[in-house]
Parts: C-alpha cells; sequence; structure tokens
C-alpha cells in the first residue's frame, strides 16, 4: 500500500501528536476517564435504542439507508437487521443524538460520544467479521481516544464554529471518530495521520437546520462516524491523505476555525491531562445551555407555595433569569421562535420554554415536547426576561434566576463534572426507562450484565449481539 514518506510529514505538527497519542495509547492509560466512558456508552445505548420507536424522524432516516445498504456486519441498536458497517455508524450515531440527550462537553461545547462509540461499534464489527477478535479492552480504548481528539479540537474551534455556522459535533468528531476507527483497525501513528488527512475534507455539519428545526443536527454525528468508516478504507487500499489536515495552513484550524496560528493548547498535556475528564450526562433532552435554566426553574418555583397565584405573583413584575453571552446566543435570544417555538428541536434550544415548562409542570423528559402549544407555557414564555452577564465566559453554565425577592443560582447543573451523576445513576434515570422498552425487562438486564463485564471480555461479539433485538 503506498504512502507518503516520514518526510512528507511534519513530526512536530499536531496532527501528527495526535495521530501518535492515538497510536500509542493503551487500556492503562484511559483508567483516569473510565467512568466518563462507562457512563457516556450506557447512556449511548439506552438513547440510542430507545430513539427507534419513540422519535419522528427514525423511521425516514432507517428507510433512507434500508434503501441503499446491502446486508453486512454492522449492528444498529433496537433493530434486527445487520447492515454495511459504514451505515451501522450512520444509523447509529444518528439515533443518538436524535433526542439531543447524549453526553455533552461544555468546555468543547459538543457532543464526543455519539461518534466516537458509533464508529468504534462499526468498526469493531468490521474487524470481526474479517476474522479478528475485538476485546472489550480494545473497545473502550479505542472510544478514549476518539472522545479525547474530538474534545481538544473542539475545546479549540467550537465557538468560532458556532458563529458562522458549523456543528463542532460534526465537524470536530469526524477526526475523533476517525481516531477510534483507526485504532480498532489497528493503525500506527502514519496511518492515522494520513487518516485524518483523508477526512478533513469530510469534516462537515451546517447548523442551518436552525432556521426552520431541520433535522439535519440529528444525523451529524453519524456522517462523523460514516465517514471514519470511509476514511479507513481509503487509508487501508493505500490512499495517500493531505499532510498536516488539522494545523496546515489549509487546514482545519485554519479554514474552519478562520486561526491564523495553530493553537498548541490541543497538544498541551497530551496523555497526561484527559479533556475528556469534562464529559457530562445529559439529564434533560435539549441544549445543554437550558440545563441551568431549567434547574432554576424547578428551584426558584421551590421558594414558593404549591397553591401559588402565579398571575398574583407577576403582577407588575417578571420572572428575571441571567446567563451568560455564549448561553443567550444560544438559547436565550429574544427571538420569536424562542418565544414560542413551533418544533422539537426549537423547543430544545429555548430558555424561555424550558423554564416555563420546569416552572409549570416540574419535568423537562422527552414528553415535554407534546406542550409546545400549551397556552399557560406560551404565557409564562413572555414574562421571562433574560439577562446577559459579560463576566461568564468560557462556557460557563451559571444561570441565576429571580423573581421578587426571591432568588436562585445555579453554578452547575446536574451531570457536569461537579455535579456528576453516577454510573449507577445512569444505570437508573436513563438506561433501564428506555432500554426496557426495547428490549424487555430481560434483555436490558442481559445487556446489562454484559456491559459490567465488558473489560474482561475477550469476544465483543456477544456484546453487539445483545444490542440487536
Amino acid at each position: 500500500m503506498p504512502h507518503a514518506s516520514p518526510e512528507e510529514t511534519v513530526p512536530g505538527s499536531i496532527t501528527r501528536q495526535l495521530a501518535e497519542f492515538v497510536y500509542r495509547t493503551t487500556w492503562d492509560d484511559i483508567q483516569p476517564i473510565r467512568n466518563v466512558l462507562e457512563c457516556g456508552l450506557l447512556d449511548y445505548i439506552g438513547l440510542a435504542s430507545y430513539a427507534v420507536e419513540h422519535v419522528a424522524s427514525s423511521p425516514v432516516f432507517i428507510e433512507a439507508v434500508n434503501n441503499l445498504s446491502a446486508t453486512g456486519p454492522g449492528s444498529v441498536l433496537g433493530l434486527s437487521r445487520r447492515y454495511q458497517a459504514q451505515y451501522s455508524a450512520l444509523l447509529n450515531g444518528t439515533l443518538v443524538h436524535s433526542m439531543d440527550w447524549d453526553d455533552t462537553n461544555s468546555v468543547a461545547s459538543l457532543h464526543p460520544g455519539a461518534s466516537a462509540i458509533s464508529a468504534a461499534l462499526a468498526q469493531a464489527e468490521l474487524e470481526m467479521s474479517a476474522g479478528r477478535k475485538v476485546t472489550g479492552r480494545e473497545f473502550l480504548t479505542a472510544v478514549a481516544v476518539g472522545y479525547e481528539v474530538t474534545c481538544r479540537l473542539g475545546r479549540s474551534i467550537s465557538d468560532v464554529l458556532h458563529r458562522v455556522g458549523f456543528h463542532p459535533t460534526c465537524v470536530a468528531g469526524v477526526f475523533g471518530a476517525s481516531a477510534t476507527a483507526g485504532k480498532l483497525a489497528g493503525f500506527d501513528a502514519s496511518q492515522i495521520e494520513h487518516l485524518f488527512g483523508v477526512v478533513g475534507s469530510m469534516a462537515s455539519g451546517s447548523l442551518q437546520c436552525f432556521e426552520n428545526g431541520g433535522w439535519n443536527k440529528r444525523f451529524h454525528p453519524g456522517i462523523a462516524a460514516h465517514n471514519a468508516l470511509l476514511g479507513v478504507q481509503f487509508v487501508k487500499a493505500g490512499m495517500v491523505g493531505a499532510a498536516r489536515a488539522i494545523d496546515g495552513k489549509r487546514g482545519l484550524l485554519h479554514s474552519y476555525a478562520r486561526l491564523s496560528e495553530p493553537d498548541l493548547h490541543i497538544v498541551e498535556s497530551l496523555g497526561t491531562f484527559w479533556e475528556t475528564s469534562n464529559t457530562a450526562i445529559k439529564p434533560y433532552p435539549s441544549c445543554r445551555l437550558v440545563h441551568g435554566p431549567i434547574e432554576a426553574a424547578y428551584a426558584l418555583r421551590k421558594q414558593f407555595p404549591d397553591d401559588l397565584d402565579l398571575d398574583a405573583a407577576l403582577s407588575g413584575k417578571d420572572i428575571e433569569v441571567t446567563i451568560g453571552p455564549k448561553a443567550f446566543h444560544g438559547v436565550g435570544s429574544p427571538a420569536a421562535n424562542k418565544f414560542r417555538p413551533t418544533n422539537v428541536v426549537e423547543g430544545q434550544f429555548s430558555l424561555y420554554f424550558q423554564f416555563a415548562v420546569a416552572w409549570l409542570y416540574g419535568s423537562n423528559a422527552w414528553d415535554s415536547y407534546q406542550l409546545l402549544q400549551d397556552e399557560k407555557v406560551l404565557a409564562l414564555c413572555r414574562r421571562i426576561k433574560v439577562h446577559v452577564d459579560d463576566s461568564l465566559r468560557d462556557g460557563s453554565l451559571v444561570t441565576v434566576a429571580q423573581l421578587g425577592d426571591k432568588c436562585v443560582k445555579v453554578e452547575y447543573p446536574l451531570g457536569e463534572p461537579e455535579n456528576p451523576i453516577g454510573l449507577r445513576e445512569v444505570e437508573r434515570l436513563k438506561f433501564l426507562p428506555m432500554a426496557e422498552k426495547v428490549y424487555g425487562v430481560q434483555g436490558a438486564r442481559d445487556i446489562l450484565a454484559l456491559f459490567y463485564d465488558l473489560e474482561n471480555q475477550d469476544d465483543l461479539s456477544v456484546f453487539t449481539k445483545a444490542l440487536r433485538t
């Protein structure tokens, strides 16, 4: 297989350093973030399988892929049919992100697990179909490097990407998913560098879908995972990828993030500090930036009696909510579709809707989007005034809410590393309620047994088989 010679690469480049990190990382190295990965994986299984029957867009995506894909080794969670690997990656990545409930990293401002885990499942099954056994430890190690590459790139580029209309989950995610897939394919550092060079031409993800609540965002992690699987095959066949795909003068940092100089923070403390550690499990199916306001609404409502006359309480005053500028631009601007969202996507990105639902009904679950036309909710949306505190930077999730002389402050919403949701809580709060509806009570318990023993499994196929219905 022809590849560029070492002289054609830049040994100290960011691209090369990330490739070497992916290649050299071992099971022992990932122990500091093992709990993060396990929480993310268990969360992923529940979400992706549940989305098959409970999200309006899922039948559309499944039908489209069914029309394209021949039978292959790839499993799609919650389905019995098997797909070509790139299409199982596409569907799993789409399903898990369809409710915007998958894990998120507030520093990197993206969802790292959706693309990394989807690529891992697909590439692992592809490897096993060729006769190679993949162990649970190999699988989790590959997922770890995918998370880390995605999060490190996201930390550098997400703010700019959001401003110009790209989705960091997809743009950074294709590199992370490729790190995962390349690791499982047994690539060395040079091959991984070529792989980054290949998928740099497939980094994508427009957020124009916010204009009308389009479903594009939902399949962005799937695109990233799909393209990673393609990239691996191109490199295996001998394709020469672009050098310095991340930090070159026409690479990711310059062309997408508009950086005049490479951001060396991307590789700072690489292998000793894990950016993945900032990843959070989401308790609510909505943009992470509304989770502080949701919990502020819960807390503020408790300051008042259960039989509160809301009209009287609001007489001559409004509910005041203060957030940072990043949150304001994402979920709090006084746009018409924030005050009166007309579809699920708009509701997921509306501070006003989420706060009103939390105040009035005390629950912001997936079925809360049935309240999009609720007159009480819409009326309260108009009584919420959002203010910006410019001192709240760097992805801050701090929220202050006030009504009259009652005031609450949320520093870290539930799920953040400072206020974590543990693995058993993920099982109880998210996995079991969703997985039991898909696999049945016993099927969900069988998956749990395999999941908790994943590090000891010498043949991952037993685990992936259990994920099918």
